[in-house]
């Protein structure tokens, strides 16, 4: 399945600058909390559920496949754009960069991740089962 980590018009009103996970995803909430504890500047971050009737469809259907990063203006990034952001936003700059300029691996790598996420912390990451 092939997730877009870009939504080109789609905006969200009801939050800013905020990191939004899948909150039944123990390896999710780990990461998280990870970020977080590295982090230079704070960083708002909230499961992904609590918000979402308030996400556009396109973004509300790639919402258990990925991290979801709402910009200052509105503006929907995924995946490993999402994490491009947080880590910017975070005070990780050169981190991000990095990530940016290889913004081809960066998301093979992601991907990789996130379809293995339940077997690299299984005691933590209880996915129910996708329809």
């Amino acid at each position: 399945m092939s997730v877009p980590e870009t939504f080109r018009g789609c905006r969200v009103e009801a939050v800013r600058n905020v990191l939004l996970w899948d909150g039944e995803c123990g390896f999710c909430a780990n990461s998280v909390e990870w970020l977080h504890r590295h982090s230079v500047r704070p960083f708002a971050a909230q499961p992904v559920q609590s918000l979402l009737s308030d996400l556009p469809r396109p973004v509300r259907d790639t919402a258990r496949e990925q991290v979801l990063w709402i910009g200052a203006d509105g503006e929907v990034l995924g995946g490993s754009r999402a994490v491009t952001a947080v880590l910017r936003a975070s005070g990780h700059g050169g981190e991000a960069a990095l990530l940016q300029a290889l913004q081809p691996v960066t998301r093979w790598v992601y991907r990789l991740i996130v379809r293995h996420r339940g077997r690299l912390a299984p005691a933590a990451c209880k996915l129910p089962p996708r329809v």
